[in-house]
């Protein structure tokens, strides 16, 4: 923990941090799995998220619908989706 002294400066330097909440939800329908990721930045600063799902053997990958911005990949090898 870093202690700053008000006494002798005017200004706190604010080291460039993101908090990241994510809230993952699965829903099971007609055997259709969504999976929605929703990420937030709640500090001033841009920041950039990457997620990555493996998906289970037997689950056939489908194009996702995705906000703008938004960019998604899948590699059939490693059944990874990013």
């Amino acid at each position: 923990m870093r202690t700053i002294s008000l006494l002798s400066t005017n200004y706190i330097s604010v080291p460039k941090i993101s908090n990241i909440n994510i809230k993952n939800s699965k829903a099971v329908k007609r055997k259709i799995i969504t999976i929605k990721s929703i990420l937030i930045n709640n500090r001033p600063n841009k920041a950039t998220f990457k997620v990555y799902y493996k998906l289970p053997k037997g689950f056939v990958y489908s194009k996702p619908k995705v906000t703008k911005g938004t960019t998604v990949s899948y590699n059939s090898k490693t059944r990874l989706l990013t």
